[in-house]
């Protein structure tokens, strides 16, 4: 049950800052892009294949990072987990 809703929040923590994360980028990437147009250039391009790629390795990895650490926790005894103050 522990194990279940950990991954469950870290899942929605690396979606929500995933998603953050991209709207920053694309934020600050089209504000550049105003910025420079007035040469005639255009610095980034955000396709939606790029976008799904980067939102998917956030995903990952923080499944990854919340893999690691359950398997940490489980691995504890509970006399190390009291002598640790955890």
């Amino acid at each position: 049950m522990v194990v279940e809703v950990m991954g469950r929040d870290a899942g929605w923590l690396a979606l929500t800052g995933g998603v953050a994360g991209i709207a920053l980028a694309v934020a600050l990437g089209q504000g550049v892009d105003q910025w420079v147009a007035r040469t005639g250039q255009q610095l980034f391009l955000f396709s939606g294949r790029l976008l799904g790629g980067a939102l998917a390795f956030s995903v990952l990895l923080g499944a990854a990072a919340a893999a690691y650490a359950t398997v940490r926790v489980v691995r504890l005894s509970p006399a190390e987990a009291i002598r640790r103050g955890a």
